[in-house]
Order: structure tokens, then C-alpha cells, then sequence
């Protein structure tokens, strides 16, 4: 039995990051370049693994060092890759990643082999998400593949999640399947019409979200108002008090994620999404996985309250 099995993006990222964004025909010097292992699904996987969870991945990498280099990190990190196939002819996706001071960043990537993830090779792993407590997916493979994810997930009686970056409109008979559906604010408009810039309109935008079909919506706020998302929801859920305060809120979905998955009261979840917001911001937090912080670098394991470490998962 698996908590989280995870249907989304593997990539390699290369990341600088400076003072400030450059605008359009601006070159910025900057001050950190990183190349590292990265990609929303294969973030995430890592995140719900670091903090306990039994975590395996769907994705497609190219045949490539790139791709070798995901695969290492992902074992290196405890997270299952027997479905992590390989694409004899698309390279492995790669992401163009700048970072701002403040924690902006904008980021142009090349799909690769992730956008040959089709729904045939999602029920090749049907097995997996049949296994698993809960089945989280992005926009960040084709549509198809999401929605055969999501359908049998949900016939296995999983808790299904999306994570719907990149924006992408969707159809209400996906939506209506989900357990949880996490925006931030550009995808939150894009899915529903209205322009996030505070809490009042992220808690609209999150009713319209319910009103399609979602059992439960976090909607982030915006940098106009809080960072924190607002949760809407039909059924008990984690308190929007209780989230991170990082920049994009990954790290408070793989909380979530892993807390769920073990099917903890909702009032239980919170605290490990406290712990989630106490996470380090410094730069000890970037290893080797992902981005150095403030932009969705995870943590060290073991550092959320009431979590095993994954050595110590390892030996159990």
C-alpha cells in the first residue's frame, strides 16, 4: 500500500537567481546558478517522501543523462520509479528557471518527454494508483493522462488532488472528480473567470471551484493580500490558518498530502501543516533537489513534527 502516488512532470532544472526579474530585452546579472533535478511531479513526490510517505511516480524522462540523472535523484530520495518509463526519442523536459530576490520567478520550459505520458502508459500503472491512498496529479503531462489518472484513482477509492499548473482550462467532469483542487492565483483565474488579488476574491474563486464539482478548493491569495491559500471546501479540511508562508505552497501540499494519506483527522493534518510552515527558508533547505530557497526548495526529512526520517523509513 503506498500513500501518495504522484501523476506529473520530471525535469532537469537550471536555475539563476538574482536581484529582480529582467523585463522583456533586459539582461540582470545574477547571483546563483543551480542545475538540479526538478519538475512540479517529481517536487512534489519528494516533498510527501521527505516527510514519511510511501511516494512512487508516474512520469516519462527521456533516454538520456538527463534522464539518468532524475531517476538517481528520485531513488537517491526514497521515491518509487518502476513507473517512470522511458522515451526512446523525446529528450528529458527541461525548465529555464529565474528567481528574484523576493521569491518571484517566471520560468519557459521545453516539455520533452513528459508530453509523451499518454493515458495508455497511466493505465500501464494502474496498479499504483490503485495501491495508493491518495493519487495527485498536475497539468504539467497531456490532459488525457490526467483525466485516465484521475478516473482510476477515483474508482479505487483513492483521494484524488490536482495541482492545475500549468494553467489550463479544464472540463467540469474533471473537476467534479477531484477531493482537492490547490490554485494559485494565474491558474486560479484561468479556471474560473475571476482575478485573485486578495483573500475575499480567492475565497470566490474558490466557491466557484465547489460549485463546479470540487469537494474542496485552496486558492492562493496573491501577493496583494496573503500568500497563505484560502480553503473552501464541502468537507472538513486543513484551517488556511494553519498553511506556509513559502512562495508557491508546495511545501504545505506535500504536508497536506502526507498527512492525509495516513487518514488523520483533519484537526491532526493541521499540525503538520504547522510544521510545514516552520521549515527553514535558508539555503542548508536547497540540497541538491530543486531550487535554493525562497522558491520551492523542501525540506530536510524529518523536520516536521511526528515525521520518520527517511532512514529511519528505510530500515523499518
Amino acid at each position: 500500500m503506498l500513500d501518495v502516488a504522484v501523476v506529473g512532470k520530471a525535469n532537469i532544472d537550471y536555475l539563476v537567481r538574482g536581484p529582480r526579474l529582467p523585463v522583456p530585452g533586459q539582461s540582470v546579472n545574477g547571483d546563483v546558478f543551480q542545475e538540479a533535478a526538478g519538475g512540479k511531479g517529481a517536487n512534489q513526490a519528494v516533498g510527501a517522501a521527505r516527510l514519511g510517505a510511501r511516494v512512487s511516480l508516474v512520469a516519462r524522462v527521456g533516454r538520456d543523462a538527463r534522464g539518468d540523472a532524475v531517476l538517481a535523484a528520485l531513488r537517491d530520495e526514497g521515491v518509487g520509479t518502476r513507473q517512470v518509463t522511458r522515451d526512446p526519442e523525446e529528450p528529458t523536459g527541461i525548465a529555464l528557471c529565474q528567481v528574484g530576490a523576493s521569491g518571484e520567478k517566471q520560468i519557459l520550459s521545453a516539455a520533452g518527454a513528459n508530453a509523451r505520458l499518454t493515458a495508455a502508459f497511466v493505465r500501464d500503472a494502474a496498479d499504483v494508483l490503485r495501491s495508493a491512498r491518495v493519487v495527485l496529479c498536475q497539468l504539467g503531462v497531456p490532459l488525457e493522462a490526467v483525466m485516465e489518472a484521475v478516473r482510476i484513482g477515483r474508482a479505487a477509492g483513492a483521494r484524488v488532488v490536482l495541482d492545475p499548473g500549468p494553467p489550463a482550462p479544464l472540463p467540469d467532469e474533471l473537476i467534479a472528480c477531484l477531493d482537492l483542487i490547490r490554485p494559485n492565483t494565474s491558474e486560479a483565474q484561468v479556471l474560473t473567470g475571476i482575478r485573485v488579488c486578495d483573500r475575499d476574491s480567492a475565497r470566490a474563486a474558490g466557491r466557484e471551484l465547489l460549485r463546479r464539482g470540487a469537494r474542496a478548493a485552496a486558492v492562493q491569495a496573491g501577493e496583494h493580500g496573503s500568500r497563505r491559500p484560502c480553503w473552501e471546501r464541502r468537507h472538513p479540511c486543513p484551517s488556511a490558518t494553519q498553511s506556509s508562508p513559502c512562495s508557491d505552497n508546495r511545501r504545505l501540499l506535500s504536508a497536506s498530502l502526507s498527512s492525509w494519506s495516513r487518514t488523520l483527522r483533519p484537526s491532526r493534518c493541521g499540525a503538520t501543516m504547522s510544521g510545514c510552515a516552520r521549515w527553514s527558508l535558508g539555503s542548508d533547505c536547497a540540497r541538491r533537489w530543486r531550487f535554493p530557497a525562497p522558491c520551492g526548495s523542501w525540506p530536510q526529512p524529518g523536520c516536521a513534527r511526528g515525521t520518520r526520517t527517511r532512514a529511519k523509513r528505510r530500515s523499518a
